[in-house]
């Protein structure tokens, strides 16, 4: 079974509900990550980079609909084309390419 390993410099500042999403994303399996390279046409605006920053912090869609003063709907719409972009079935997987990328 092939594995990916990812070195990423952790430090205090680091939140761990990021630590956990990346963890998780592994556990299932993402391999998208292997890819480490994003086409600049394909980066996110500033609504998604916040809402996947949302998300990193452990927010729920609600949450951050309220904080971002969006409604749940376009909340999930973003985060749909955000995964279509990328080409990855879960947000969790956008949050860790986000993160690698350094845009959260």
């Amino acid at each position: 079974m092939p594995f990916l390993i990812v070195i990423m410099p952790i430090g205090a500042d680091t939140p761990f509900a990021l630590i956990t999403t990346m963890a998780l994303a592994f556990a299932r399996g993402c391999t998208s990550l292997s890819a480490g390279l994003i086409d600049p046409a394909q980066l996110p605006d500033s609504l998604t980079l916040d809402i996947l920053r949302g998300v990193a912090r452990g927010k729920s869609n609600r949450e951050l609909a309220l904080e971002l003063h969006i409604s749940v709907r376009t909340l999930c719409r973003t985060l749909a084309a955000v995964r279509e972009l990328w080409r990855v079935e879960a947000t969790i997987e956008a949050v860790v390419i986000a993160a690698r990328l350094g845009l959260i």
